[in-house]
């Protein structure tokens, strides 16, 4: 067994003491730092699905049907992807989702968009809102016809999250050359294998879920024009997404296994004073420095037993 020098040992103790609430702050933002890059870093993820063709096809002919013009107008033209909403932030603006708008905006004519148009809107109560133009506010009523702008008449509706608040709600509006271009752009195809049967569909973006709906829309377009032998059994999907949630996993696991040993180094450098203490506390509360000791190596073990399999995991991931 080694011994400690009890001096030594009673220095380490009395520093690690008086330096203990920085030692657990430093801990703290290391915890709090690590949610917050994986939240708010810019992430590109990158969404896949795969699909039979019918034999004879020419492959090249495949590929520039998939990535046409027409096909693409057919699916931006069947997804909420002309207009995209918005809430500021500190970190910037963060697009909001569906089903958490507090406002629609809806077209009440066919529209024609040669640039991007980027709307403004406060809700002042529940039957009003206000549109901040060339420094102006100008107020209407929610459901009213607006020919504010010269691209379209529109209204503006209550979401399904309708909420009144004092931030405004960022509206852009996108052409349908900006989408083609967009889409066109991000999108990937080719053949896989020598036999030229399997096609794998890629779409490249910001949000996922707006790149699974665009390949599920697109596949299922291009499935009704009798192009595809039969539906993918498997919908698309965007393995960044489970890379990000294993490595946040890893990192907590970390923190996890951290603290636990924290927790080891100062019982067991507590020594003497601890083991005198171990009478007293086995006798309130049955738990003796031992015991504490054997708790905490267990759980370190089983930390890292769960550790080295999502660090596996995550490698898997990354190798795709």
């Amino acid at each position: 067994m080694i011994k400690i020098n009890k001096r030594l040992q009673d220095s380490i103790t009395s520093l690690y003491l008086r330096h203990k609430y920085l030692s657990i702050g430093s801990a703290l933002v290391f915890l709090l730092a690590i949610p917050v890059y994986l939240i708010f870093s810019p992430g590109t993820y990158k969404v896949t699905t795969r699909f039979a063709v019918k034999t004879g096809q020419d492959p090249e002919n495949v590929i520039k049907d998939l990535k046409s013009t027409a096909l693409l107008q057919q699916v931006i033209h069947q997804l909420p992807v002309q207009v995209a909403y918005y809430e500021e932030k500190s970190t910037g603006n963060t697009e909001i989702s569906n089903d958490s708008l507090p406002i629609r905006f809806v077209f009440l004519n066919s529209h024609a968009v040669s640039s991007p148009v980027d709307l403004k809107i406060f809700v002042i109560d529940n039957h009003q809102y206000k549109i901040l133009k060339d420094r102006t506010f100008t107020y209407f009523d929610f459901d009213e016809p607006v020919k504010l702008y010269s691209f379209a008449q529109f209204k503006i509706i209550k979401g399904p999250a309708f909420k009144i608040t004092d931030e405004p709600i960022n509206i852009r509006v996108y052409s349908d050359d900006n989408l083609l271009e967009e889409y066109g752009e991000n999108l990937d195809a080719e053949f896989i294998g020598e036999d030229h049967k399997m096609i794998e569909l890629s779409f490249t973006g910001k949000s996922a879920k707006k790149g699974r709906d665009f390949l599920n829309k697109l596949v299922d377009i291009y499935h009704k024009s009798g192009n595809i032998s039969s539906v993918p059994n498997v919908p698309a999907n965007s393995d960044r997404e489970t890379i990000h949630h294993v490595k946040y996993e890893v990192a907590i696991l970390k923190l996890k296994i951290a603290k636990f040993e924290d927790q080891q180094t100062l019982l067991m450098n507590s020594g003497g004073s601890a083991a005198k203490a171990d009478s007293k506390e086995s006798g309130s509360n049955g738990t003796s420095t031992k015991q504490k000791l054997a708790a905490i190596k267990d759980s370190i073990s089983k930390f890292n037993i769960l550790l080295r399999s999502k660090q596996l995991e995550y490698s898997t991931l990354s190798k795709k």
